[in-house]
């Protein structure tokens, strides 16, 4: 998304965590600044520019038990607070939040931003209030608050410990992949799409909110595990119900993405056969 901003001509701060491994070299019109989420007090002293815009994406946290440590969900629940105060004294008019559909809960039924938010996770009950507090924040500021609300995204870069990154790993070496059953509906979002959805909050006038980001369409879990294991020729085992459900039951995954169809036009462009076979061949050149 910075790179696309910044081929646009616009004048970019990036924030990344000292050292950061994924921090690669980046295209005039972006400065770097090094900060750890702790060190976001500082971020608007370090920036000491007039900005129009904050998109927040840190967040701490995001995978295993570290969802449900509350002093790390906490953390980044603060970090990011002080990240939107900062930018307000640089003069931003408009915060962009990276939500998440954890701020819903499970939820068996079609999720739109009116369905009632019951979060199970400490994370997303963190994300939640940050979206919250945020927005009072936002409003009495005269600042545009959006939170687009990520369900399922993937695509090149993703953590290695995801369903998807994990199975295509596996798969390349023809290893057997121990699974649930796999009948939950699930939508997955590639990457490319989810940053245009972002992209229209960013310059597209539309109200401001939530806004679910996901493919709009759910199909069963085995449907995108069976067309990984076609696309990348594996021979690998899919073992089916070597792993049982949690006590509380599959989560499922049904959105609905009206609003941001409706508010930006937003139509993803890449189904899951075409966005799954790029991030397989990326895989397949880091071999």
């Amino acid at each position: 998304m910075t790179a696309r901003l910044a081929q646009q001509g616009n004048k970019i701060y990036t924030v990344v965590r000292p050292e950061s491994a994924r921090c690669v070299t980046l295209l005039p019109g972006i400065r770097v600044i090094e900060l750890d989420m702790h060190q976001y007090d500082r971020l608007a002293d370090a920036v000491n520019q007039p900005c129009d815009v904050l998109v927040s994406m840190a967040w701490n946290g995001l995978r295993g038990s570290d969802r449900d440590d509350p002093n790390i969900q906490k953390y980044s629940y603060e970090n990011s607070m002080e990240a939107i105060r900062a930018s307000l004294s640089l003069g931003c008019k408009t915060v962009i939040l990276a939500g998440s559909q954890a701020e819903y809960g499970i939820c068996q039924k079609p999720i739109s931003e009116d369905t009632p938010c019951n979060p199970i996770s400490q994370y997303g009950r963190y994300k939640l209030k940050l979206f919250y507090d945020a927005a009072e924040l936002c409003s009495k500021h005269g600042v545009h608050l959006k939170e687009p609300r990520f369900f399922s995204v993937y695509g090149a870069g993703d953590d290695s410990g995801t369903l998807m990154m994990s199975l295509i790993k596996r798969m390349q070496y023809n290893r057997d992949c121990m699974l649930t059953q796999c009948t939950q509906l699930w939508d997955y979002l590639y990457i490319d799409d989810a940053v245009d959805a972002v992209m229209g909050l960013v310059e597209k006038t539309c109200d401001d909110g939530a806004y679910n980001v996901a493919y709009g369409e759910s199909k069963p879990l085995k449907f995108y595990i069976e067309a990984l294991h076609r696309l990348t020729g594996s021979q690998s085992r899919l073992l089916y119900g070597s792993i049982p459900y949690p006590d509380s039951g599959a989560v499922e995954i049904q959105a609905c993405i009206d609003k941001i169809q409706r508010e930006i036009g937003f139509s993803p462009q890449f189904d899951f056969h075409n966005g799954a076979a790029r991030l397989i061949q990326d895989q397949k050149i880091k071999l």
